[in-house]
Formats: C-alpha cells, structure tokens, sequence
C-alpha cells in the first residue's frame, strides 16, 4: 500500500505542481492535414519565405554583443551570465514577461555536487547515475555531456545562491527517483525562487529586455557568421534589427507548434499543447540555417485528453490512470498501462507503433475516480454529460461491441480482448506485458465506457543539434559560427524519453548551457 501511495503522489506532483497548476485549458489543436510536409527543410522553409516574401524595414536598429532569443530559465541564466562578463545584452521576449516555461513548469534543478549537498552529507557515485541514463537512452545519448553536466551542476546551483535565487533547502529524489540530487526551488516553483531574481539580477547588469517581440529571421555575413536577428513587435507589427557579435536561442522549443510535434511520431489531427510559448521560432530559424535536425529522436511531455470534457489537470490525470486499458486498432492491448506510474513519458512511444488507440473501461473506475487536478472539475459527471451529445470522442453502452462499433472496430475481437483481460485480473496476472496486479482491475460494472483521446503538449526537448559549448551544428557536426542554442531547444541529454530517475536535468542543462553558450560566445566573439 506504501508502494501505491507514493506512485500516486509522484503523479500528483509531475502534473500538478509539475508546471500544469496554471494551464486550465487547452490552447490549440491540429488540422488533420497539419504536419503533412517532408521533414525540416520544407517546414524551415516555409517559415523563412514567408519573412523574406516581406519588405523588412526596420524601425529600430539595436547593437549589442550578445542577442539572446527567449528570456526563460535558460534565457535568463544566459542574460545573467554575459552581464557578469561585462558583454551588451539584448534579450529578445515574445511575452510581456520574463520566465517562459520555467513559470509553469519547473520546481527545482539538479545540482550534484552543491554546497547544500556536501552539507546534508548526500554522496551519490556520478557513474551510477551515468549507466542509468545511457541504459535508458540504450546508449544513444552522448555520455560526455552528461559529465559535462554533472562537472558544472553543483557549482551552477551555488552560482544561482549568489545571484539570489532562493531554494526551499530541501533535497531529494523528486519523490520516486532514484537519486537524491534534486534543489527544490522557494515553495517549490521557479517562478517565485527564480525566476525574479535572475529578472532582477539581468537588469542590474545592464541587460536590456525587450518584451513582445518575436525573432523571425538570422542575419549572417558573407563568411556565413551569424551576426543578428530580426525581429518582430506581437502588437504593432514593426520590425527591429538587432545587430549582435552572437545569437543565443532560447526559445523554449517546438512544444505549441503541432505541424512540428507531429514528426515526433503522433498523428497530426490529435495534438494539442498546453502553453501559447515554445512556437519553434528558434528551431525555424536554425533549420534555415542548414543546422543538425534533432525532432526525430527527441523526447516529448504530453498527456492524453478527452475532447468532450474541460481540458485541464483532472482530464488528464484521468487519461492516465494506470487501471484503465488501451486498446488499438485492432481491439488488442498493446503495452503495460502502469509504465505511466514511474514517468508518464513512457507510455507515449507505444502509441507511435499504432494506426489507432482507444481507452476503455467501466463504471467502477468512474466510480472510484479520486482527481487530484486543481481545476476542480468532476470527470465522472462531466463523462456522463459527454456521452449522451454523441460527439466522436467518447461514449457509453452496455456492451463492449457495441462501443467497438462507434468507433468502427471489430465488436466481437473488442469483447475478446475484455474477456481475456477479465480473466487475467481475476488470476491477478497479466499474461501479456506483466502490468502490476494492483492496477488490473476488471471491467466487469455496466455501463461500460470508450473514448478516443487526443494529446497535449506541455514541452518538447532537444530539437536543434547542438555541441558540447551548445553551438548550433550542421547534420556533418560543424558549428555554425556565432549561433547557440540552449535549454530545450538545444538540450541533446534524452532520446525519446524524458528520463526521470536523475531528476532536475532538463532545467539543470537549461542553467548549465545558458552559461555556456555566452561564455563560449564571449571569448570566442566578444573579449
């Protein structure tokens, strides 16, 4: 029972305090022909004709050392970085507001090596964590970054200290991790402990915000060096030449940009994303660029949602829920639905192996439905609002065949399916893909329930290649000179998954390669 307790609080903290407590619905979703282009090139391209089909006149025409694309976590740690080594800064914010993502979805960093964890006596050996993130990669991700990471980690929590973000103190596992290296933030959220006083801290080093302005297009000079950037007010639609000795992007990567996830492997007409940021403008603009396409092969943070019902936190945590059967196309479960208990990302690459994928399941666990969403909405009832509008995505019947039938499938393999299910619960063992007896729950309560979810995006990371110094790469691994990219648009430490037994490492890697980059770019560029 302690075992199944803490599973469900390291849900209940991943989504809802994981950066999901303010995203109350669902911004947008696909066409179904969205994502039908032949990879990077026509997706790069299309975006850059339609800057350059443009007369670009700048009302405005900035210079400075460093331009730094995005002013999230990264972006910030970026800004704070290069005014400390005395480089002008021009930081370039599509929002009215600094902190990106890291408002939202980020409680704390990794920092092995900290002077608080030297202090509270923790010792962790940095090859176990290695063999574990290379396991889980399956050996694809670059081993040397991950030292390069766990070399700065420690220090870069303490540089933070002396910059004035506040941690809570506490240090842990990021409650089912296996590896206590994990700085929560002030009351646990980035937005109170770090993002203001990293704000505060980049304005009084002289770095200059420049709030609503979206960078559209590189400028390069004829040896191929970027030099700057264009870019473009949300509001009044003028442009601003930003003329620069480098360029950092940190625009939070490609995870509100549907026609770009869906090459991750999802079907176009089914994704939605949760946050207006991380349009893949700095990807865009790479791409244009020639640079090293990461989309296939990065890792992703999504969740599935009913249609019919309220977007938000309890409608997924419904989808989640690891007692509730998938099915495919042809009526089979397909994978073990409990992988969602130890990191939701893992049940997202079984779907990319299906034509289609379906939820079933009864009374009884709408019944015993407990949301733990801050939305307040109550999915059992809402469910059963749903299903009498016939609306596509979800409905009730008091059979399984009949269900089967709404969505077209075969009937009598669905009912198959459930049966031998039933079966395997009641001897309390899957047979198939040894899913945990705790989550095999019969369904066996009328009426009974299918839907047809779609998925929402919270982030994706690492799609622009990118080196050890985070300089944007060619697909033959040379830099593109004066180009960086940091956070998650350049983070190469996962392939696939989100891994999250080594936890903070996405935002750890967004404060690491935030220095990196304008230290590289400083000495390089700059000094």
């Amino acid at each position: 029972m302690e075992l199944e307790l803490n599973r469900r609080n390291f849900l209940k903290g991943a989504l809802v305090t994981g950066g999901l407590i303010a995203a109350t619905g669902l911004v947008g979703c696909a066409s179904s022909d969205s994502g039908s282009g032949d990879g990077a090139a026509e997706v790069a391209n299309d975006a850059t004709q339609e800057v350059t089909n443009e007369e670009i006149v700048p009302s405005e025409t900035m210079d400075c050392d460093i331009c730094i694309v995005g002013a999230g976590l990264s972006g910030l740690s970026a800004c704070v970085q290069a005014g400390e080594l005395g480089a002008t800064v021009v930081a370039l914010e599509s929002t009215d507001s600094t902190g990106g993502g890291g408002r939202v979805g980020v409680e704390g960093s990794f920092g092995l090596g900290s002077s608080m964890f030297k202090e509270k006596g923790i010792e962790i050996d940095k090859t176990e964590i290695l063999r574990d993130e290379l396991s889980q990669s399956q050996q694809r991700a670059d081993a040397t970054l991950w030292l390069d990471l766990m070399d700065v980690a420690g220090e870069n929590i303490d540089w933070l200290v002396g910059q004035g973000v506040e941690f809570s103190g506490e240090i842990d596992n990021y409650h089912t991790g296996k590896f206590d290296v994990f700085h929560w933030y002030k009351n646990g959220h980035c937005a109170e402990g770090y993002v203001p006083p990293m704000t505060t801290r980049a304005e009084e080093l002289g770095v200059q915000f420049v709030y609503q302005t979206s960078a559209k297009q590189l400028i390069q000079d004829e040896s191929g060096k970027v030099v700057g950037v264009y870019a473009q007010n949300e509001e009044s639609g003028e442009w601003v030449q930003v003329n620069a000795k480098a360029v950092v992007l940190a625009t939070g990567g490609i995870g509100s940009n549907p026609e770009l996830v869906a090459r991750i492997g999802y079907d176009a007409d089914r994704i939605g994303h949760m946050f207006e940021f991380a349009k893949g403008d700095g990807y865009q603009m790479a791409m244009s660029l020639g640079a090293k396409d990461m989309i296939p092969g990065c890792c992703d943070q999504n969740a599935p949602m009913i249609p019919a019902l309220p977007q938000g936190q309890s409608n997924m945590l419904f989808g989640i829920e690891p007692e509730i059967p998938w099915v495919n196309q042809d009526c089979k479960r397909f994978y073990a639905e409990d992988i969602v208990v130890s990191n939701m990302s893992y049940s997202n690459p079984p779907k990319w192996n299906q034509k289609d994928y379906f939820m079933i399941w009864d009374q009884k666990v709408l019944d015993t439905f407990d949301s733990w969403g801050t939305d307040g909405n109550d999915i059992p009832a809402l469910i059963e609002e749903a299903v009498q509008t016939d609306n596509g995505s979800v409905y009730a019947a008091d059979s399984f065949a009949e269900l089967a039938e709404k969505f077209g499938l075969d009937g009598a393999a669905l009912e198959e399916t459930v049966s031998e299910y039933n079966r395997m619960c009641s001897e309390g063992k899957d047979e198939l893909f040894g899913k945990d007896p705790q989550y095999m729950q019969a369904l066996d309560t009328p009426p009974y329930y299918m839907a047809r979810p779609i998925w929402v995006v919270f982030c994706v990371v690492g799609c622009i290649g990118t080196d050890h110094n985070a300089q944007v790469i060619t697909p033959t691994f040379d830099p593109i000179p004066g180009l960086y990219a940091i956070g998650n648009d350049g983070c190469m430490l996962y392939r696939n998954i989100y891994t999250i037994d080594t936890p903070g490492t996405c935002s750890g890697w967004g404060i690491a390669s935030g220095r990196k980059a304008v230290s590289h770019a400083y000495e390089n560029y700059v000094k």
